[in-house]
């Protein structure tokens, strides 16, 4: 048990880094996807001393003659630019583009450790040094999302009224590796935990299985040696 809590502890540490790689990622999609895929037709407009909002403008309604009235009035308005709404196809690649970056990224940082611990067991099973547990990945998987699962009973214990904050969105956050079921279930926009419903927060938890299963997987795929990059390179070689 031991050494599967530092097991853990060590992919855990790589499984939140996956976290803060992929919002990176997305968020540098969005703002490419944004800018080739939307275009200005407006403007909103401040009070620059306030920083108030006096109104929306868009080009299509004509010229702006509100400007000049609080212009007049000695109110200085300053001004920022309202874009398109993104089409619903080009925020689907987006969507998909950045969690299969990000699901990569999730694979690849936790594949070679456990693939190497199913090999080296496989090797000491063989030997009789030591039984296998062929549910040694599953279980080194739920302690890694310990720090999701207890961001999450915070989030319970604010939904419930005890404490205050929007705890939900650090589970959420910490849940970005699989943001696009974070979606399905929450909505594309991060809400205050008092907002969202007690179902979504229960199916928030179907999100914490994902780790588990993928390290029982690469835990599978080690003792079984079943190696994808040597079969993909051997293929090629074959083909060549």
């Amino acid at each position: 048990m031991e050494s599967n809590i530092k097991i853990a502890a060590s992919n855990s540490i790589r499984y939140y880094i996956a976290a803060l790689i992929t919002f990176f990622v997305y968020l540098s999609l969005t703002v490419v996807a944004t800018g080739a895929f939307t275009e200005v037709n407006g403007y909103t407009a401040y009070n620059a001393e306030k920083n108030e909002v006096l109104y929306h403008y868009y080009y299509a309604d004509g010229e702006d003659t509100k400007r000049a009235e609080y212009e007049a009035q000695g109110i200085e308005v300053s001004t920022v630019p309202l874009r398109s709404e993104v089409s619903g196809g080009a925020k689907i690649f987006t969507d998909l583009t950045g969690q299969v970056i990000g699901g990569l990224v999730m694979i690849g940082f936790i594949y070679s450790s456990l693939y190497k611990l199913g090999d080296s067991d496989a090797n000491l099973a063989q030997f009789n040094h030591k039984v296998l547990d062929k549910l040694r990945g599953l279980k080194i998987g739920l302690l890694m999302v310990v720090p999701s699962f207890a961001a999450w009973i915070i989030a319970v214990i604010a939904k419930v009224g005890l404490i205050s904050g929007s705890w939900y969105s650090l589970f959420r956050f910490m849940s970005y590796q699989t943001f696009t079921l974070i979606n399905v279930i929450f909505g594309q926009q991060t809400s205050t935990t008092d907002v969202i419903t007690w179902a979504q927060l229960f199916l928030g938890l179907t999100v914490l299985a994902v780790p588990p299963i993928i390290a029982e997987i690469c835990y599978i795929m080690g003792y079984k040696r079943v190696n994808l990059t040597s079969k993909l390179f051997v293929k090629k070689d074959r083909k060549i």
